[in-house]
């Protein structure tokens, strides 16, 4: 079987930055191609957890630099990152 891949581009609007609600959307989507269906508690933790760790800035959207610089500090994004991409982080 293909191993699905994953990649985030140009987020979502073409604003260039991924905001609180489509960070939710981001999340569905991902559950949706892993054939998962999240519980309401576990995607609002995994929003909150990915808002807290991922916009640096902390203006409630993330930024292309703050995605690439911080997901693999949230363990929701570094599991679909390191185990549906095939990309290994330089810590594995």
């Amino acid at each position: 079987m293909r191993k699905k891949k994953i990649l985030i581009i140009s987020f979502i609007d073409g604003g260039g930055k991924i905001t609180d609600e489509e960070v939710y959307g981001v999340v569905i989507t991902l559950f949706k191609m892993l054939d998962k269906k999240p519980k309401v508690d576990e995607l609002d933790d995994i929003v909150d957890d990915i808002l807290e760790k991922v916009d640096e800035n902390g203006d409630g959207e993330i930024a292309e630099w703050e995605f690439v610089h911080h997901a693999m500090k949230c363990p929701f994004l570094a599991d679909l990152i390191e185990n549906h991409t095939g990309w290994k982080s330089r810590k594995s």
